[in-house]
């Protein structure tokens, strides 16, 4: 007995929606596994001294999820510059599982990684449906093909490696978690406005996760009024602002409640930078920093992240372009020439291409939270094209969906994908390579820099985990790197008399003791180990006097009232010695 026509033709249709999805889960899982193969070396990495330190494995606040740690979480201006309250908790969840191994927090900016990604696939998919319209199931395979190439160059391109590998980036995986929750859900909501409220609300809750997370998300309110011109097509450029109107009326209040969230947070952020308290300075006014070096920062930052994607070659953890620049240097100056003539064009071309218009200005808007316009110094860091980057996705997939209608570019498109993501994939899990632990990173860091003194930062950094290894030799050549690029930093000058001293060798210790406490007159350290090592050479009367010295910039400190108490001792003074011995122990038990 045979079915009706209806009856097979719904089993055809069964049978095709079937494949299709089935063909989309093989996307999905050749996405996560090119992300798996390509970022695997994290998942064995280490902490690193480079901020892992402040804010997760010496931050005692993330250790137990308590009624105070939690109050310190959502109140918190001190610890970090930005307002991330979501991020400490993510850290203090991760701590609950695997306490200060690094694996937990490793695996954790990967999983994000994976999921950030099948997201992208899904909103790029999306969106060409959506401008393709209704299209043929024959197509749908096109279409998710090209979708899925232009995930994979954001995925594996050696730019994400910062936001993956370094522990401390996870507010950036999680914070664009959120942000594409939000716009998927936004999506879903202009579908049906009429009967999927919930998808609105959804979109504002996921959005304000996100602020709360990270403030790199600030430009998304651009990005939602660009996607209502087009594809979306809700409002209409030359009755854009027909207030008069009910349809437009609508869409603009539909903004209200994300304008509200990015005003709030704004207003917030600029606070806290402007009232900057514990080891974070004070922003530099314009008469320090003027008006037109910030803008001109801030089209340099804006034409570098268009062509970095493209090269992400020569990368680095920090780049010292803005430490000393002249706003109408060669490269800012084109900079500004490019981004205004590109902005220009695309408004003058959005009729014909608004494709185009809409990519591009939502890559000024989602770059206008790392301008760094409030900032001096300011680093355009890799990790800061996270969001952007899929910008460039976007262009990638429209690219080779217009190429797709013309069926002898296919294959050849195929075969140059293909190849541009293995390219992407092998410098990604080379980059990794550097991120792995203190010595391999700082020894690459010290390689890049082109700052005297932040290259003298970074071998002192270098010495001081050279030395936790036992490698005494590499960490005194370290330390004399440091003091031969900045002969006028204090630490390594004590850095390098303490191995010194430790080795015996006083009559070099001792000069770089003094030379220190010359750079940085309130050192009780190097005034300290240097009066142990004149103790050691006998000399006494100057060992107790530069106690003395110390113990008037830091009276209530034990070590020093026990050191001195020694000193005097030895001199036969033990009455004195005597007084120091028990306020040294009194300072030691007294509750903290």
């Amino acid at each position: 007995m045979q079915n009706p026509p209806n009856a097979a033709a719904a089993s055809a249709e069964e049978t095709n929606l079937l494949g299709r999805y089935h063909r989309e889960l093989a996307w999905v899982f050749a996405l996560c596994l090119a992300v798996l193969i390509s970022f695997w070396p994290v998942l064995e990495a280490d902490f690193l001294a480079w901020d892992d330190d402040i804010n997760i494995y010496e931050n005692p606040r993330i250790t137990a999820l308590n009624a105070e740690n939690l109050a310190w979480m959502f109140a918190d201006f001190e610890h970090a510059l930005r307002y991330k309250p979501l991020s400490w908790l993510s850290w203090a969840i991760i701590h609950q599982f695997s306490g200060l191994h690094p694996f937990g927090y490793h695996f954790a900016n990967l999983l994000l990684h994976c999921v950030n990604t099948v997201l992208v696939f899904v909103l790029l998919r999306q969106l060409a449906l959506r401008v393709m319209g209704e299209i043929a199931v024959e197509k749908l395979n096109y279409v998710s093909s090209c979708a899925a190439a232009g995930t994979a160059f954001w995925a594996l391109n050696p730019l994400r490696v910062e936001s993956v590998a370094w522990a401390t980036a996870l507010p950036y995986g999680q914070a664009l978690l959120f942000l594409l929750l939000s716009l998927l859900s936004y999506l879903r909501y202009c579908a049906d406005v009429a009967t999927r409220v919930k998808w609105y609300w959804a979109a504002v809750v996921c959005f304000a996760l996100a602020l709360l997370t990270y403030p790199t998300v600030l430009g998304f309110l651009g990005v939602l009024v660009l996607l209502d011109f087009w594809p979306l097509k809700r409002l209409e450029r030359m009755r854009a602002f027909a207030f008069s109107e009910a349809q437009t009326r609508r869409v603009w209040l539909e903004k209200v409640p994300f304008l509200a969230l990015t005003t709030v947070f704004v207003l917030g952020t600029l606070y806290g930078r402007a009232h900057a308290t514990g080891d974070w300075p004070e922003p530099k006014s314009l008469t320090e920093y003027g008006l037109t070096s910030r803008v001109m920062q801030g089209f340099y930052v804006w034409a570098y992240y268009l062509w970095k994607p493209l090269w992400p070659m020569d990368l680095a953890p920090m780049y010292t372009t803005f430490l000393y620049f002249k706003p109408f240097d060669a490269a800012f100056l084109v900079s500004l020439v490019a981004v205004l003539g590109i902005s220009l064009g695309a408004l003058a071309g959005a009729r014909r291409l608004p494709l185009l218009m809409v990519l591009w200005f939502a890559h000024l808007a989602l770059l206008v939270p790392v301008l760094g316009l409030t900032e001096r110094p300011h680093y355009h860091h890799d990790r800061y094209s996270l969001i952007e980057g899929i910008c460039w996705a976007g262009l990638i997939t429209a690219g080779l969906m217009a190429l797709g209608q013309r069926k002898q570019f296919m294959k050849p498109a195929g075969v140059v994908c293909a190849a541009g993501m293995i390219a992407l994939a092998t410098l990604s899990h080379r980059q990794t390579a550097i991120w792995q632990n203190n010595i391999v990173f700082l020894e690459y860091l010290v390689t890049k820099l082109d700052d005297t003194a932040y290259r003298s930062t970074a071998y002192l950094k270098l010495g001081n985990v050279y030395l936790g290894t036992g490698d005494e030799a590499k960490a005194t050549n370290a330390f004399r790197q440091s003091i031969a690029l900045n002969p006028g930093f204090a630490k390594p000058h004590f850095n390098l008399a303490n191995v010194l001293a430790g080795q015996k060798k006083f009559d070099e210790a001792v000069p770089l003791f003094r030379e220190a406490i010359r750079l940085d007159p309130k050192h009780v350290g190097a005034r300290n180990n240097l009066a142990i090592v004149l103790a050691e050479l006998g000399r006494l009367d100057e060992a107790a006097a530069l106690v003395n010295e110390a113990l008037q910039l830091e009276p209530d400190n034990a070590d020093l009232h026990y050191n001195q108490a020694q000193i005097l001792q030895k001199q036969g003074r033990t009455a004195e010695a005597a007084a120091h011995y028990q306020r040294a122990d009194r300072l030691k038990n007294q509750p903290r």
